[in-house]
C-alpha cells in the first residue's frame, strides 16, 4: 500500500490485530505519538493522524470547519479501516475523534471498538470561556500556548518554526470554537474519558458527560499530571492504553 498522507510516518504490521488511530491536540502533529508503538503490544498497528497545515502537511492550507475536515478525515482513512479499530484523541483531537466515528457510523460503517477521549470536555460540555484564542494578537497567542505548556519551547523561542506553526495553531483553535454538536447522535460503541488530576481546563463532570454521548458504558480514568498528561504520565497511560487494547483483543472477532 503506498503511503498514505493522512498518517505520519505509519509503519505496517504483519499480523497486526487491531488498528490504533491516534488524533493530536491543536497545533500538533503525528510525532506527539512517534513513540508510543515501542510501548504498545506487537500486535497492535499505530496510526498516527496527520492533520494539514503540519509537520509534513505543512505546505498544505489546514482545515477551519468541521464541516470539511471530517469527510476528508474519513476518505483518506477508509482504506486502512478493515481491520478492527479504535481511537484515541487529546484534547481538539477527541472531537475530531468523536466526529469521525459518528459520521463513520451515519454512512453505515462500523465505528471504532473504543474511543479514548483524553483531556477533553464532552461535547455537550465544550465550551471557551475565556474568549477566541484563534483570534488573539501574536504575543498573546504565544502567551497561551506557554500557559497550556504542550507547545515545546524549541518551537515557542524560535521564529521561523513560529511563523510556520502558528497558522494551524489559529485553525485549530477556529475548529474548537465553532465547534457545534450534534447533541442527539451518539456513538454506537464504548468511551472511555482520560482527564489529568491536575488539569485546572477540563473537571470530571465534563469527562464523565461523555457518557450522553454514547450507548455503551463510558468511563473515567484520571491519571497525574495536568492537561498536558500524555506527556507527564506517558509510561503509565501506555501501560493502560496496552491492557486496554488487550481486553478488545479477547473480546473482538
Amino acid at each position: 500500500m503506498s503511503e498514505n498522507a493522512w498518517l505520519g510516518g505509519r509503519k505496517p504490521v504483519a499480523g497486526a490485530r487491531i488498528r490504533l488511530f491516534c488524533f493530536p491536540f491543536a497545533g500538533g502533529g503525528a510525532s506527539v505519538y512517534a513513540s508510543w508503538a515501542r510501548a504498545l503490544p506487537p500486535w497492535v498497528e499505530l496510526c498516527a493522524v496527520e492533520l494539514p497545515g503540519r509537520e509534513r502537511r505543512i505546505s498544505e492550507p489546514p482545515h477551519r470547519s468541521f464541516e470539511t475536515l471530517i469527510p476528508a478525515l474519513a476518505e483518506g482513512l477508509a482504506p486502512l479501516l478493515d481491520l478492527p479499530f479504535t481511537f484515541f484523541g487529546h484534547s481538539l483531537g477527541a472531537l475530531v475523534a468523536f466526529e469521525l466515528a459518528t459520521h463513520l457510523e451515519d454512512a453505515g460503517r462500523a465505528g471504532p471498538l473504543l474511543l479514548h477521549a483524553s483531556a477533553c470536555p464532552a461535547p455537550s460540555h465544550a465550551a471557551w470561556t475565556r474568549g477566541p484564542i484563534s483570534e488573539l494578537d501574536e504575543p498573546a497567542l504565544i502567551e497561551e500556548l506557554r500557559r497550556m505548556e504542550g507547545t515545546p519551547a524549541a518551537v515557542l523561542e524560535h521564529r521561523e518554526l513560529l511563523e510556520l506553526a502558528l497558522p494551524s495553531v489559529r485553525a485549530d483553535f477556529g475548529l474548537c470554537e465553532t465547534y457545534r454538536p450534534r447533541l442527539t447522535r451518539k456513538l454506537r460503541g464504548s468511551i472511555l474519558a482520560l482527564g489529568g488530576a491536575e488539569d485546572l481546563s477540563v473537571n470530571p463532570r465534563e469527562l464523565a458527560a461523555w457518557g450522553g454521548h454514547c450507548e455503551g458504558p463510558c468511563r473515567v480514568r484520571m491519571l497525574p499530571g495536568g492537561h498536558f498528561f500524555l506527556q507527564d504520565s506517558r509510561d503509565l497511560l501506555l501501560r493502560q492504553l496496552s491492557q486496554d487494547l488487550q481486553g478488545l483483543r479477547l473480546r473482538s472477532p
